[in-house]
């Protein structure tokens, strides 16, 4: 974002019509939740508001796209940040320049989209071990994993800041 911006203002401007809108969504749900007092989230809304068919519609749109696409996005972040740290292997360099339709290079970068494609079956495996078991050690790894990051990035934030 701040490679297309160019300038903080407008990076700053974005986050906060960002927040907005997510402020706004998060409103209407809640509005939504106080009227329908019942769990399962939106499905159940929209199966109480319209019908059953909007509700499974819903559901299906949500497991296929909407959950593969945060994922897949996810995993391809994280690897071509892998990949600017670690040179992660070319496959397929004879194939890189196909193009196929119009503005598509299914084969450029293929390393880095492997490299995501193993971390999601990975992941995967290891969500499906863990349903099986009832352990949660996978979990809390991850999540203190997680918690370690976000203070080595507020604690180089701070460093960085001259006052």
């Amino acid at each position: 974002m701040a490679s297309e911006l160019h300038s903080s203002i407008w990076i700053l401007i974005a986050w906060v019509v960002g927040g907005i809108i997510t402020l706004f969504g998060a409103l209407s749900n809640a509005e939504v939740a106080g009227l329908l007092a019942d769990t399962g989230g939106e499905f159940v809304y929209l199966k109480k508001i319209y019908n059953r068919f909007f509700s499974f519609m819903y559901g299906w749109s949500l497991l296929q796209s909407f959950r593969l696409l945060r994922f897949s996005s996810l995993a391809y972040g994280i690897c071509t940040l892998k990949q600017h740290n670690h040179k992660l292997p070319v496959i397929f360099s004879f194939l890189q320049h196909l193009l196929l339709e119009v503005f598509s290079y299914p084969f450029q970068d293929f390393g880095v989209k492997m490299t995501a494609i193993l971390l999601i079956l990975v992941l995967t495996g290891l969500n499906i071990l863990r349903i099986k078991k009832p352990e949660q050690g996978v979990s809390k790894a991850l999540t203190v994993l997680v918690f370690i990051g976000l203070l080595t990035i507020v604690f180089f934030g701070l460093r960085s800041v001259t006052v």
